[in-house]
């Protein structure tokens, strides 16, 4: 049977009608999530790094603002007049301005995040999110950040914060992400704080969810202060043993140090340890190969290396006379001699200076509240 113009008019007015529904709705949850957007955006003060100053080698870190909150501009929605009955919300602009009001009651930040050396973003969900969907969706937005991310999800029922990985489980709305912004590496780059808001804005979009954007320019600057000053204490000490005349014999060498207590380790090296087992120096290979335990017996090497990784080591100094009693003990058992890498040879004073420089570095680190050893530094020193 034939559509007669009667019937198309009336299919188009409806498919018209449709039309503006729908546009009407998108166009009150855009309007919603730019104005939460913008209320919620505010800086956060950081630990920061100062300037170096006139005689201390590296820069200090700066002053941590003591300065109280600003106060939180919260939206109010008003009853609507008795004789006028509000228009119901759509779904989707509801579940924003609930976020909206988790954000201003969300708890402390977790207590493992460090903000001196970490760049905190707040992220709040408009619906619970599985842990490992979010998990799975992050890693694919920040696969050109070469700095490390960790996520934080509240557990609302225990009222903890709960580091996420990729077996995660559970389904959460308030996450917490740390960005690091710095490390051995050198600080976070530009191009790495553009990579890291465009992923939380396409994590924002999927997940219909109010982040709490930092300030690009503060994050950048705290990153090269904070570099800057690891630079200034970053020190890797190591001196070397080596044969006067005839190869050390591996079984001898090994029977030395395993009775220092040092243990050998896959990466071929042989560590001392503290009483958590974390290391304070070890012992290596001078030639290329490294050193394996069924190897050991037929070794033979022209010298050993011992390093001793300074803000690493909780007690540089204490590590550092071990590390020169063992080298004093290997020399003398097997016929070698203490020299640099410029095959200098190292005698008293030139070791009481190196001492001395271990002991500086971690005076520096602990005045600027990163003491070497702790889960900062081995963090930052990484």
């Amino acid at each position: 049977m034939p559509i007669s113009d009667f019937q198309l008019s009336l299919i188009a007015l409806g498919a018209a009608g449709v039309a503006g529904v729908f546009a009407y709705n998108k166009w009150q949850e855009r309007k919603h999530r730019t104005h939460a957007e913008r209320v919620f955006r505010q800086d956060h003060p950081d630990v920061l790094i100062e300037p170096p100053g006139e005689r201390a080698p590296a820069p200090p870190p700066r002053q941590q603002a003591e300065e109280a909150p600003a106060e939180r501009i919260e939206p109010v929605i008003g009853a609507a007049p008795v004789e006028q009955a509000a228009p119901e919300a759509p779904p989707a602009v509801a579940a924003v301005a609930a976020a909206v009001a988790g954000v201003a009651a969300a708890p402390p930040a977790p207590p493992e995040i460090d903000p001196r050396i970490e760049c905190v973003v707040r992220f709040e969900a408009a619906e619970p999110v599985a842990a490992s969907e979010l998990w799975s969706a992050q890693r694919h937005v920040f696969e050109l950040i070469d700095k490390p991310i960790r996520w934080f999800a509240l557990d609302t029922a225990r009222g903890k914060w709960r580091q996420l990985d990729a077996h995660s489980a559970g389904r959460f709305q308030q996450f917490c992400c740390a960005l690091q912004i710095a490390d051995r590496r050198g600080p976070l780059s530009g191009g790495e704080m553009v990579s890291f808001f465009e992923g939380l804005q396409k994590l924002g979009d999927r997940f219909l969810a109010v982040v709490d954007y930092p300030q690009r320019e503060t994050v950048l600057a705290d990153a090269n202060a904070v570099d800057a000053f690891c630079a200034g204490v970053d020190a890797q000490i190591a001196v070397h043993v080596v044969a006067a005349q005839a190869p050390f014999a591996g079984s001898t060498l090994a029977g030395i140090v395993e009775s220092a207590g040092l243990h050998l380790r896959g990466d071929g090296q042989f560590h001392a340890e503290d009483g958590e087992g974390r290391t304070l120096f070890t012992v290596g290979n001078l030639e290329a190969a490294l050193f394996a335990a069924t190897e050991m017996p037929r070794l033979q090497t022209h010298g050993v290396t011992l390093t001793v990784d300074v803000p690493r080591v909780a007690e540089g100094v204490h590590a550092f006379d071990r590390m020169i009693a063992l080298a004093l003990r290997l020399a003398e058992s097997l016929g070698g001699e203490i020299v640099d890498d410029n095959r200098a040879r190292l005698g008293e004073p030139a070791l009481l200076k190196i001492r001395q420089t271990v002991e500086q570095f971690q005076q520096q680190m602990t005045q600027q509240g990163l003491p070497a050893g702790s889960a900062t530094a081995l963090r930052l020193f990484s």
